[in-house]
């Protein structure tokens, strides 16, 4: 998904040592892995993972547009 900006973090953890990271949601999104800093092991990100990343990144456009979009009075 494009305009996802980098600074955006998910909490992911590694399902084999079990180490629990921030990873880039832009890069997550792109590169569909991420390399464990614990066991440096490479970690597909896909099936139920991905679509609930999807979710969650057109959960956060929405949140960020209501908030955009808020008109103020003074």
């Amino acid at each position: 998904m494009a305009g996802i900006p980098d600074s955006f973090k998910l909490d992911v953890t590694c399902p084999g040592c079990g180490k629990k990271s921030k990873q880039a949601l832009a890069r997550l999104h792109r590169d569909k892995k991420f390399r464990c800093p614990g066991c440096g092991a490479t970690v597909p990100v896909g099936g139920d993972g991905l679509k609930k990343m999807d979710a969650a990144i057109k959960k956060l456009t929405r949140d960020l547009t209501k908030t955009i979009n808020v008109k103020i009075k003074f």
